[in-house]
Order: C-alpha cells, then structure tokens, then sequence
C-alpha cells in the first residue's frame, strides 16, 4: 500500500534518488484513465493506479515524457523490489541554489 509520505526510490535513466510521495491527487482507472477518486485518504493498493506529486530528496533530472520520454519514465523500488512503474506528466522546476535538502 502507498500513502503520502511514503518514500520509495526513484530510478529515472541512470540516476537513483528517494522522492517523498507528498500528495496523491487521483486514482484512476489503469484502462481508460478516468478519476475514479480525488485525494484518495486510504491510499493505493496493488492493481491500482494514481496521479501522485514527488518530491526528490536529492536535485533529480527529469523531462514529462511527453517532451523527451527516455527521461519521462520511472520505477519505484522499496526494499529493492519495484512496487510501481509510471511517467512524468509535469515537473516544477527549481533555480539554480534553490533546491534544499532536509
């Protein structure tokens, strides 16, 4: 099952960083793509699908796979084995000496 705050990490290309789950915005159905559900609170489970917002722990590098799909793509992996795979839909983008680790 994954909530917010899970923290999973993210293989993009060849980089490999933990992104904190901050918001699941939708689940939605796998085959047609409709909101099935806004802000889920019971989280996902296996067979589920979702819309989630990530933040990396660590400056990560990535495209929406619309513009440039070799780096629009990912998988989420805990405890070495892949829980979920997915695409970037958009990203918000940082300044230069803007990204802050905590």
């Amino acid at each position: 099952e994954i909530r917010e705050g899970f923290t999973p990490i993210i293989d993009c290309h060849t980089a490999h960083v933990a992104c904190v789950f901050s918001e699941i915005k939708q689940k939605i159905d796998r085959k047609t793509g409709q909101v099935l559900e806004l802000d889920p609170e019971d989280g996902i489970k296996m067979g589920e699908a979702c819309i989630v917002e990530m933040e990396p722990t660590k400056p990560l590098s990535v495209e929406s796979f619309e513009d440039f799909p070799p780096l629009g793509r990912f998988s989420v992996r805990d405890m070495r084995h892949t829980v979920a795979v997915g695409v970037v839909k958009s990203i918000t983008k940082c300044q230069p000496g803007e990204f802050e680790s905590t």
